[in-house]
């Protein structure tokens, strides 16, 4: 008889970051949909205190086994994107980390990250309605499908390792939004590359991207696409203010 011994870890649901990059806060509210305090950070770029203007929003989800610090830190993704900023890849932007336990950002813990941390961060901070969501692996995922269930909120995606849901959004997104879906060929890349084939002609802008030699790796993916992927941000932000 083989006896097969399952672990189950219990959700850290606030873990503090080990070295905040410059810029960084990390805060805890207490959720009334998980009935626990969530741990979040939010990354403000340099001469935030210094203006009174507004500022677009990108929000990143953490894949599986990570939290609100695991990209947050001094090799994660406010670095790459202070230096798109200085280089004019991008405008300058507030970044939101949050926790997305193992949820894959669904029932209580999508609720809690969009009725309550977003509208927190919306009331402590300076934030226009431009957002731009990216994902790796669980969270390519989970922003993959929020693209376009709450494509009210966020007009932009970037996915790692990961991809978007089967079906094409109910809405008609084709003028508006945009979604680049990059895996590596070592990762599951030929399902997603026909899941995100069949979204071309519902999105402004689909791209698919195969990274040859690369697995589950988020380190390349960043290396490799992450300011290019800020351009397409960007991109998509202009063209939709040229709008109103």
């Amino acid at each position: 008889m083989v006896v097969v011994t399952v672990l189950f870890t219990q959700v850290q649901w606030i873990v503090l970051p080990k070295a905040s990059y410059p810029g960084t806060t990390h805060f805890v509210l207490h959720s009334q949909f998980l009935k626990t305090d969530v741990g979040y950070c939010v990354w403000t770029p340099p001469g935030y205190a210094e203006t009174t203007k507004k500022y677009p929003l990108i929000m990143v989800l953490h894949g599986m086994g990570g939290d609100e610090s695991h990209d947050a830190g001094l090799y994660g993704f406010p670095p790459q994107l202070e230096t798109a900023i200085k280089e004019g890849r991008i405008p300058p932007a507030i970044v939101v980390f949050p926790n997305g336990g193992s949820s894959g950002y669904q029932g209580k813990a999508e609720q809690m990250i969009l009725r309550e941390v977003l509208p927190e961060v919306d009331r402590n901070y300076r934030t226009t309605a431009q957002r731009a969501l990216c994902g790796f692996s669980m969270g390519a995922g989970g922003a993959s499908r929020w693209l376009f269930a709450h494509s009210d909120l966020f007009q932009v995606a970037l996915v790692w390792g990961g991809g978007p849901p089967g079906g094409v959004p109910s809405k008609d997104l084709s003028k508006t939004h945009s979604l680049w879906v990059i895996c590596g060929d070592q990762d599951p890349a030929r399902s997603v590359k026909r899941l995100t084939e069949n979204l071309s002609k519902s999105l402004f802008e689909c791209r698919f991207t195969l990274l040859q030699g690369v697995g589950h790796e988020l380190g390349k993916y960043h290396e490799q696409t992450l300011q290019d992927g800020f351009i397409l941000i960007a991109k998509t932000w202009n063209r939709l203010s040229k709008k109103k």
